[in-house]
């Protein structure tokens, strides 16, 4: 493991899955829940000057999303990113283009090439190497399951349903 990689392992849980593997806590999801069947998105940002192929990894159902904070309506999520980015400016105030691209786990985790800071990373400039998935993998899992209802949609949507008939 290089030392790109370690910086990233020693960050807390949330900055861990929202600044270097949110791509494995994405596949550590769908693996710790089948009966969710989520599906890998990618979340690609178009700006006026650049654009990022995977700016962030999720795992999608039923047009809910769920990273390492919880479960977010996609458009609620969609809106967010779009605003913080105006927000934060980044040298433009015209809101991104956000899109959510289907993706898989083979395509998450295949290694691409080597980056000169990264070490090896995915067609996406995603940590690739086996030492730091495994490590990632093992703190997604054992984040999950601490809190697993944090992270199912079905949960969410039971209680939804049972508030419409309740009330």
């Amino acid at each position: 493991m290089n030392a790109a990689e370690t910086e990233c392992l020693n960050q807390d849980d949330i900055r861990l899955f929202h600044k270097g593997a949110c791509h494995i806590f994405a596949s550590a999801l769908k693996q710790a829940f089948p009966c969710e069947s989520y599906s890998l998105k990618r979340v690609v940002l178009l700006r006026e000057f650049d654009s990022k192929e995977a700016y962030h990894v999720l795992a999608e159902r039923d047009d809910f999303v769920v990273d390492a904070s919880g479960i977010k309506r996609t458009s609620d999520y969609v809106a967010w990113l779009k605003a913080w980015h105006v927000e934060k400016s980044f040298g433009s105030t015209i809101p991104p283009e956000v899109k959510l691209h289907e993706t898989s786990e083979v395509d998450l985790f295949t290694h691409y090439h080597d980056d000169p800071h990264l070490g090896s990373v995915n067609q996406w400039g995603l940590f690739s190497d086996g030492a730091f998935v495994t490590a990632a993998r093992v703190r997604a899992q054992t984040l999950i399951k601490h809190w697993p209802e944090k992270y199912q949609v079905s949960i969410l949507q039971g209680g939804l349903l049972f508030q419409r008939n309740d009330g």
